[in-house]
């Protein structure tokens, strides 16, 4: 998840293509609701910032993922009518934990 590299990010582009694979047998139609935790492990010298409000920037992670699950979890990013996504700092594993899910005003 840095921004920084493409290389890391293609690497990590590919590991949520992996994982859909093998969540989704074929994408879904209709409305999207996506729901993005973006996990970081906070800086040893950050200690009063609660939430990382620095870079990798939200909307690029966002386009990743979505640009990862187009054609696996969804067959466009256009189908996505909600998301919800958050950056948050982590004592665990770092990475992202995505929820799709079909999409309703019900």
């Amino acid at each position: 998840m840095v921004e920084a590299s493409a290389s890391k990010l293609k690497k990590w582009m590919r590991l949520i293509k992996v994982r859909a694979s093998i969540a989704f047998n074929e994408p879904i139609k209709g409305p999207i609701h996506l729901h993005c935790l973006f996990y970081f492990k906070r800086p040893k010298t950050v200690r009063d910032r609660v939430l990382p409000h620095v870079r990798p920037d939200l909307d690029k992670l966002l386009r990743a993922v979505n640009d990862a699950l187009t054609g696996i979890a969804f067959n466009d990013d256009g189908q996505v009518t909600t998301i919800l996504a958050h950056k948050l700092y982590t004592e665990e594993e770092t990475g992202c934990h995505i929820t799709i899910r079909c999409d309703s005003l019900r």
